[in-house]
């Protein structure tokens, strides 16, 4: 596919789905939108949320306020079935471990530990504060009693993005605790989704979030000639495959796009 046939076949992959789907593609090298489908749509954020918490913790650090090293209690009340780390039960964790696993596994008790620490209100604050307008922190991980009460946690693509953004170009934090977050970010185990149609390896700075009938990525690629942003948000569908399947699909027509430019991979 050429440019002109790749939009089309975007638009008609995003206009097309059986789910309620917002999708952004942003040409970092050239700073120019490429492809935008409703990417300012308010979506339940699921996990990719989590980028903004390791942001505003950071903040923190900046201000010295805290240390990386810190240590922080990781009480047995607030650790949940779903993690692998904390399994054993109560203990503490640094907070530079408790960023890494919550991004890297997703893993929703270090989450929800940092959300305890941090507050919501400062979470959403720091968010307002580098301009973002729609996400916020309404709830923790698997509060589904918060869910049914009407509140939840919310991103746009676009918003995503703009947090990607500032960190590449290292426009907030400290260059030093930007390099920090994107070696975060770029050691998520997570292929099920963008990943997931690309048979080459690819250097990827991102966030995934999945809950029942939805899925999301977003994030940097980061290829041989070439830096985009990417993210495929998708909920209200008719099963996690199908989520996972559309983003899949979505992202290997980008990537191959790149490829063709000779820009993907030597």
């Amino acid at each position: 596919m050429n440019k002109e046939e790749l939009l089309a076949y975007l638009a008609r992959e995003a206009e097309g789905a059986e789910a309620r789907v917002s999708v952004y593609w942003k040409d970092m090298d050239e700073g120019k939108d490429v492809f935008a489908y409703k990417e300012d749509r308010e979506m339940v954020s699921a996990s990719t949320i989590k980028v903004l918490i390791l942001l505003c913790a950071l903040e923190r650090v900046r201000k010295g306020e805290e240390a990386l090293e810190d240590v922080l209690d990781v009480p047995e009340e607030l650790i949940l079935d779903d993690s692998t780390v904390y399994e054993y039960g109560g203990t503490t964790d640094s907070l530079d471990h408790l960023l890494r696993w919550m991004i890297i596994l997703s893993d929703n008790t270090a989450t929800n530990v940092l959300i305890h620490h941090l507050g919501m209100e400062e979470i959403n604050a720091y968010g307002r504060s580098i301009g973002l307008e729609t996400s916020r922190v309404e709830r923790v991980m698997l509060d589904f009693d918060a869910i049914e009460q009407g509140r939840n946690n919310y991103t746009t693509a676009k918003e995503q993005c703009r947090m990607y953004e500032l960190l590449l170009h290292e426009e907030i934090l400290t260059p030093e605790l930007c390099r920090y977050a994107m070696d975060v970010l770029l050691s998520q185990r997570s292929f099920s989704n963008f990943l997931r149609y690309i048979p080459y390896p690819v250097t990827i700075a991102h966030k995934t979030g999945g809950l029942d009938f939805l899925n999301h990525d977003a994030g940097l690629f980061f290829l041989n000639n070439a830096c985009y942003y990417l993210g495929v948000f998708v909920q209200e569908a008719p099963s996690d495959v199908y989520c996972q399947r559309l983003i899949g699909r979505i992202s290997k027509a980008v990537y191959e796009y790149y490829e063709r430019e000779g820009k993907a991979h030597d």
